[in-house]
């Protein structure tokens, strides 16, 4: 059977959609039977405990792996020619759709692109960053769902009937969906209420082959015969055909249960509940929708149009160009055409060019300005105004959502580069004739972007390290090998880092004050240090297999480490691994408790309030008990084969 390439969730033959991540799935092409190629060893959920026969995936979680930290292991010229901003999610605005090979995702138009679901497992909520809050299990006889409190245990149905993968709930975790009575890979949907383990429900909707909850929880959009149908799950008689077996989803609105629908090469909206379809065009391909869905861009022939609700037909804003980017509102459309880069804005009648032969170029929405590269020069402009270049000969750059940017710039000595920082108005050379040889970001759980970097280059021969915040750039370290994992505490007033003398030394962790942006001297914090992460602003690192926290030694022999609630300073290790089995401990900021033995780290599944659910005593067979832990352990089922976390 077929997996889904996104989540890595089975699915069932020829299903459009994935119902567990909503991802939509290339359509299967009957002329050509090796379409499309299937994964030999698919990707495992994300959230899910699959018992493996012999071995155990990866945690999810993996030890001291510094986050969004890169190591000074690549050669400066090795890196990445330019940087996109860092932009965190957005939880309004347009949507763009991107479609790769027929698999269409809808992503967020920020500086930085980042997926969403198209339709979200359980409760099918877009943008939803909260984890997961119900368990589903399984084990020979049955399958359960348990919420992440431990309560609401509810026998959903008998294993041999249902399967674990089809399990639903309800926003609200009023309800709970599953499919049974399956026949030649269909199934019939049943729901019940969440505690009823006597009631033989009806079925919804029988004989589909996939299925998604959309509005709450309150709509089905399921599949059925090769063509896509939604329902009210009180009224599926009331059900109406979205597209037929040559279309697709390309996009969602969970909240107002909009879809965005492809059908036939032609373009739709379709408003769940409404008994007709409104076209947009034909032959279009999405781009961009706002987040009511009542604004789209779209591409046609190679020209590039906007359609907005009551429009008859779109409006189009260039000819034999391609699309770039758009602000939320889609107010601004940012498009090339022959190499030259243009915007257009709403109640214009023809774009606005803004320079020829661009190479690269960033959309800053926020500031309303455009950042692009021409001839190896960058440079920046308000929409609207005159283009300003920033630097020349640039080699590198690395710039932010707030418009901000750091540049490096050939000068003329061979290998040397001039430092400049673009604080979005003006550009200031904060360091001249530096030989660069990498450079990384400095992390911190501020909310505040400091942005800075600490820059690694060659004087005399000899190592140097600069902290560059700003328009200050400062010497933190010379005559060291190397230095490494950058985390700032969240006040930004002292910075931590590893760093060896030489390059056969161990590395040793180090804080070093920073005041108004500049550094002051490196002290030696502690030896021998393997990796680390701030807690509450202190440290909680290795030094081999022991743990410390805040230079106080915790645990020896200690082989996993996985994150509870940073803000309170909580967390989880295993310590005595053997055969894939260990003791559980849970730190609570000051002590550390034991939770139990012989648990198989693989096995742990943390929920969105901090608890959590692990397997114990796992057999040679690949099944355990199950235990729920909130500050005690408590079993709650035997022979549990497997079990996957719902949001």
């Amino acid at each position: 059977m077929p997996f889904c390439p996104k989540c890595g969730n089975q699915l069932p033959e020829n299903a459009r959609f994935c119902a567990a991540c909503g991802n939509a799935m290339a359509p299967q092409q009957p002329a050509q039977p090796q379409q499309p190629a299937q994964p030999q060893q698919p990707a495992q959920p994300q959230q899910t405990y699959q018992q493996p026969q012999q071995t155990y995936q990866q945690p999810q979680q993996p030890a001291y792996q510094q986050p969004q930290q890169q190591a000074y292991q690549q050669p400066y010229a090795q890196q990445p020619a330019y940087e996109e901003p860092q932009a965190a999610p957005k939880k309004g605005g347009s949507k763009k759709i991107l479609l790769f090979g027929g698999i269409a995702l809808a992503v967020i138009a920020a500086v930085v692109l980042i997926f969403v679901f198209v339709l979200g497992g359980s409760s099918s909520k877009a943008n939803d960053d909260e984890g997961p809050k119900w368990i589903v299990y399984q084990t020979d006889d049955d399958i359960y769902v348990i919420d992440e409190n431990g309560k609401n245990l509810t026998k959903v149905a008998e294993s041999g009937d249902s399967r674990r993968s089809t399990v639903r709930i309800s926003e609200d975790g009023n309800l709970v969906f599953y499919g049974a009575k399956y026949e030649n890979g269909a199934y019939n949907l049943y729901v019940r209420d969440v505690g009823d383990d006597e009631a033989d429900p009806e079925p919804i909707v029988r004989s589909i082959t996939n299925y998604a909850l959309s509005g709450k929880g309150r709509w089905i959009i399921y599949q059925k015969d090769g063509s896509i149908y939604a329902c009210d799950y009180e009224d599926p008689d009331g059900k109406v055909k979205i597209c037929g077996a040559d279309g697709g989803l390309a996009g969602v609105n969970d909240e107002k249960t909009v879809l965005l629908v492809s059908d036939n090469s032609k373009l739709y909206l379709y408003t769940v509940g409404d008994s007709e379809r409104v076209k947009i065009a034909s032959d279009a391909t999405p781009q961009a929708i706002t987040d009511d869905y009542k604004t789209l861009v779209y591409t046609k022939n190679g020209s590039i149009y906007i359609w907005s609700e009551g429009d008859e037909e779109g409006t189009k804003i260039a000819s034999d160009a391609s699309f770039e980017n758009a602000s939320e509102d889609l107010k601004t459309v940012i498009y090339t055409k022959d190499g030259a880069l243009y915007y257009w804005q709403k109640g214009d009648e023809a774009g606005t060019k803004v320079a020829s032969d661009v190479t690269r170029t960033i959309y800053f929405e926020k500031e309303n300005k455009l950042f692009y590269m021409k001839d190896s020069d960058a440079y920046a402009t308000v929409i609207g105004g005159e283009p300003v270049k920033i630097a020349k000969d640039v080699s590198n750059y690395r710039s932010y959502e707030s418009g901000h940017a750091y540049l490096f710039s050939k000068n003329g000595d061979e290998g040397a580069s001039d430092i400049i920082y673009y604080d979005g108005n003006e550009a200031t050379t904060i360091k001249k004739n530096v030989k660069v040889s990498d450079y990384d970001r400095v992390y911190s759980d501020s909310e505040e972007d400091f942005e800075a970097l600490v820059i690694a280059a060659t004087e005399d021969e000899e190592a140097v390290f600069y902290f560059v915040c700003g328009a200050e750039c400062n010497q933190i370290a010379k005559g060291f090998a190397d230095i490494d994992d950058f985390e700032a505490t969240t006040d930004w007033k002292t910075l931590y880092l590893t760093a060896k003398k030489e390059a056969s030394d161990d590395w040793a962790l180090y804080t070093c004050p920073i005041s108004g942006g500049k550094p002051e001297s490196l002290e030696k914090y502690d030896s021998d240090v393997t990796s680390y992460t701030l807690i509450c602003d202190k440290p909680r690192y290795k030094k081999e297999a022991d743990l410390y926290y805040n230079k106080e030694k915790i645990a020896s022999d200690v082989a996993h480490i996985g994150n509870n609630d940073l803000e309170k300073g909580t967390f989880y290790y295993m310590t005595d691994e053997s055969n894939e089995k260990g003791t559980l401990y849970f730190f609570d900021g000051s002590k550390s408790e034991k939770v139990e033995d012989d648990v198989s780290w693989d096995s742990i599944e943390m929920m969105d309030n901090g608890n959590i659910f692990f397997l114990k005593d796992i057999s040679s067979s690949g099944r355990g008990e199950l235990y729920f832990y909130d500050g005690s352990a408590e079993k709650i089922q035997e022979d549990v084969s497997s079990f996957t976390t719902l949001d």
